[in-house]
């Protein structure tokens, strides 16, 4: 057990029971997978076609996209973890009223509460456009 989750006390927090728990496997879970950036070391001794390099080249995007998206959701954990520790976690960062425990046991790291959560997402989406 890290020294963060030794420090990190259940008292104020306004999550479901678990909810610590969930956050900080989900954060180990997301440290232990190993980055998955492939070189090709070999081309003289291997030279590949125009097809296999396209192969390669998407691989490469497809595996530099999931990397990207764990390190996202790695910062979102983080980010909710942190807030267990100062005693926010559970409230909602825009309105501060509390986030539904229903929420909470779906999307442990949000940090906004649904009715919040769907204003922003209008929002982008208007702006988008």
């Amino acid at each position: 057990m890290s020294k963060m989750e030794d420090r990190v006390s259940v008292e104020g927090v306004h999550g479901p029971p678990g909810s610590l728990e969930r956050l900080l496997f989900r954060r180990r879970t997301l440290l232990c997978k190993p980055t998955s950036h492939r070189e090709n070391t070999n081309k003289e001794e291997h030279p590949i076609d125009e097809l296999d390099q396209a192969t390669i080249l998407t691989i490469q995007k497809i595996e530099f996209n999931l990397d990207r998206k764990r390190a996202c959701e790695l910062r979102r954990v983080q980010g909710a973890i942190e807030r267990w520790e100062r005693g926010t976690y559970g409230r909602c960062a825009v309105c501060d009223e509390p986030i539904e425990k229903r929420r909470l046991l779906v999307v442990a790291e949000t940090e906004f509460c649904l009715d919040c959560k769907q204003t922003l997402e209008r929002r982008e989406h208007e702006y988008s456009h």
